[in-house]
């Protein structure tokens, strides 16, 4: 019986449960945010023990000096979470999102965040797609057709598919002849995949058959499993299907269209479902039985899911394929251990499209949507989870939400499901706007469907998901447990809930919290949490923790017991103030000096740790005529020195250059930097000067000292012109 709870909503702290905040991204984005113009955060990929995550982004890391879509894993440490690039760092003239261009895209990473897939265009032939592992090491797995620059989408690009879980496996789409004896032209886009042979990889096409000849599959390009996101196929490639790859990689299911289907069609499913397994055998799961002849053949089929092993793989199909099925067909199982299908149950056309699904670890439970209806298979009989409602899936194509039923969009994951299949996750709606939904959680052991949230609630868009770049690993909504549910609200569902902007919450156990802080002029988006539930992160522009000084994107923590220590409050300062006592004039500030590093005549003092030389009017001079300076900082121990250069824009400041070395002792230590172009065009039309910041910060003392001038035109400074 199915039993439909209430849920009472309940005063909320920020964050709930004990939780605190902890700042993931680094405090200095050099200008930028989490997202930057695109959405707030892309591909956020959590780990099971929510140690890490990883992300795609814009702002610089490393040398690169200019944002750009990037890819970036934050590790948690016992003093705070630390920032590293996942990418090799970007060129200076990126034209960024994956064109041609000097650019790194992340496009997948394994679950434990150990190796990572990237589009790179920052090498001729432009448009390769490459691994990076952990320990370094990289690899281009395929090249793309070799263009020129600035040639837009190229012909050949590979697009990544999916990957296993140690990384040995990478599969992708492309249209081009990687291999000796394909057909040319292919006909269409070839599933290939990479193996880690200890070396530069093995490359072998999936879609083939098992003969000596290299033969495709059926007319049309392939894809990972089968995919209803058809225009964001087209545009971007297809998204990884859940468990379309078995964790270790040895079996691949795919499908290619339906055999009426042209080479060009738009569809990438329809036609028979294969699995290729260890590289060397192919199998229709979609054949009828051995023996048995269809009253209706089936035109039409649709992989659904398979266990994560690749032991068992559902599929639909419009017509029967054994003894005792309708006609009309239904949804099948195939074992592939041992080789047999099986029948389930009837699942009539859903208005055009076949329906989703998600099944549990070991295949004895599986979610489907039938007509109008959600539907549990389990124990050889269905029940009705929900009725007369439509699950919110189909495609998030450029934020348009198609109105194709579903459980689960490809590109943009809507329900969580258990590894044991008993608690599932989903959002379901009346309507066909975001404004019409209701996020659900179904306990397949007590029968109880619980309505977390009322109307205007979701995991929706920008949090869940980058809409302009396929996820292949679903942001977690759910602990395993079935105890914390994450969402996000427009409507304010607690009185602390005052901004009236999207805000995340978390429902435990029948109530539910604001989980960001409900108060900020923007959105604060809901991006995945590990396996627990403790940890459950979140993007934000407002400054939950007191480091966070700037009012740009940030992904945080709202960690159970967590918090780090924030660091000690300076009394407020400007200009010279902020540089303690005076130091004495030190040599090597001329543009272009060499860098000296050693002891120097250095008086070393507990305090200041840190003593930068300020410029002199020549110096600044000098910086005006040729845009390059040098800084000078005396350290009193090891570590490592940072300088930036940041130019006022409006009231604001941005970081244009940056500088870094490490130091084993105490001495002196030289920067270099540099305007840009673009700063010098702007200094030499200005009447009233550049404005500029440099910032050098000793990591051992945790020490910033900041020091602000104004560069005049060599023209004006010689006939009186001013300096800070």
């Amino acid at each position: 019986m199915l039993v439909l709870a209430t849920v009472p909503v309940t005063s909320a702290g920020a964050p709930p449960d004990g939780r605190a905040y902890e700042q993931v991204t680094p405090a200095d984005k050099q200008g930028y945010q989490v997202g930057g113009n695109q959405s707030a955060a892309a591909e956020p990929a959590v780990s099971a023990d929510g140690a890490r995550i990883a992300y795609s982004s814009v702002y610089p890391y490393g040398p690169s000096r200019s944002g750009s879509l990037s890819g970036y894993l934050s590790s948690r440490a016992s003093d705070g979470w630390v920032t590293e690039s996942a990418l090799p760092a970007p060129g200076p003239n990126q034209i960024g999102y994956g064109l041609p261009g000097q650019d790194t895209t992340l496009r997948g990473t394994t679950p434990d965040q150990r190796a990572a897939v990237y589009f790179d265009t920052t090498v001729p032939p432009y448009g390769a797609l490459a691994l990076l592992r952990k320990d370094g090491t990289r690899v281009r797995i395929a090249d793309a057709t070799a263009q020129g620059a600035g040639a837009g989408q190229l012909d050949g690009q590979p697009w990544f598919q999916g990957i296993s879980d140690d990384g040995r496996h990478v599969l992708f789409t492309s249209t081009s002849r990687l291999v000796p004896g394909l057909p040319d032209p292919v006909g269409g886009a070839v599933l290939y995949e990479w193996v880690d042979d200890g070396g530069n990889g093995t490359l072998r096409v999936v879609n083939r058959d098992d003969q000596s000849t290299l033969t495709l599959l059926d007319p049309g390009p392939a894809s990972l499993g089968g995919s209803s996101s058809s225009i964001l196929a087209k545009i971007f490639g297809e998204a990884s299907l859940r468990n379309a790859i078995s964790r270790d990689g040895e079996r691949i299911f795919f499908q290619n269209p339906a055999p009426d289907v042209a080479p060009s069609g738009e569809s990438a499913g329809g036609g028979p479902v294969y699995l290729r397994q260890g590289g060397s055998a192919t199998v229709e799961v979609s054949a009828p039985e051995v023996g048995y002849v269809p009253v209706s053949t089936p035109t039409r089929r649709q992989f659904l899911d398979a266990t994560p092993n690749g032991s068992q793989v559902f599929f639909w199909a419009d017509g029967d394929l054994v003894n005792g099925a309708p006609p009309t067909g239904g949804v099948y199982r195939y074992d592939v251990d041992a080789a047999q299908l099986t029948f389930l149950t009837e699942a009539p056309d859903n208005a055009g499209a076949a329906p989703t699904a998600m099944v549990s670890d070991a295949g004895d439970r599986l979610y489907f949507q039938r007509g109008t209806d959600l539907v549990l298979y389990s124990g050889g009989a269905t029940r009705v989870v929900l009725a007369d409602t439509q699950v919110q899936g189909g495609s998030f194509s450029l934020g348009a939400i198609s109105a194709l039923p579903g459980i689960r969009d490809d590109a943009c994951p809507t329900a969580n499901l258990s590894a044991d299949g008993r608690f599932f996750t989903f959002t379901a709606r009346t309507g066909s706007t975001l404004a019409d939904q209701t996020v659900y959680r179904y306990d397949a052991d007590t029968g109880v469907l619980d309505a977390v949230t009322s109307t205007l609630a979701g995991f929706t868009g920008a949090g869940a998901c980058g809409v302009y770049y396929p996820r292949q690993i679903a942001a977690r909504v759910m602990s395993e447990d079935g105890r914390y549910v994450f969402f996000d609200s427009q409507a304010p569902l607690v009185p602390e809930d005052t901004n009236g902007r999207v805000d995340a919450y978390r429902w435990h156990d029948g109530g539910v919290a604001l989980l960001s802080d409900g108060t900020g002029p923007g959105d604060s988006l809901f991006v995945g949490a590990d396996r627990t539930g403790a940890n459950a992160f979140i993007v934000t522009a407002d400054p939950l923790v007191r480091q966070d000084r700037d009012s740009e994107n940030d992904l945080y923590d709202a960690r159970i017991g967590g918090g780090f220590q924030p660091p000690a409050e300076r009394e407020a300062c400007s200009g010279d103030a902020c540089q303690g006592a005076p130091s004495p004039a030190l040599p090597g500030s001329s543009p272009g000096s060499a860098v000296f590093d050693g002891p120097g005549d250095v008086d070393v003092a507990p305090a200041p740790a840190v003593v930068v030389g300020r410029l002199s009017k020549r110096a600044l001079r000098a910086f005006a005529r040729t845009g390059r300076t040098t800084v000078t900082a005396r350290v009193n121990g090891g570590g490592g020195v940072r300088a930036t250069l940041a130019i006022a824009v409006g009231p604001r400041f941005r970081v244009i250059d940056s500088a870094r070395r490490a130091t084993t002792r105490p001495g002196t230590v030289a920067l270099q930097l540099t305007l840009t172009r673009r700063a010098r065009r702007s200094l030499a039309r200005s009447e009233d000067g550049l404005r500029v910041r440099i910032d050098v910060r000793y990591s051992r003392a945790e020490q910033t000292s900041r020091q602000e001038y104004v560069l005049v035109p060599v023209s004006r400074a010689r006939s009186g012109g001013r300096h800070g």
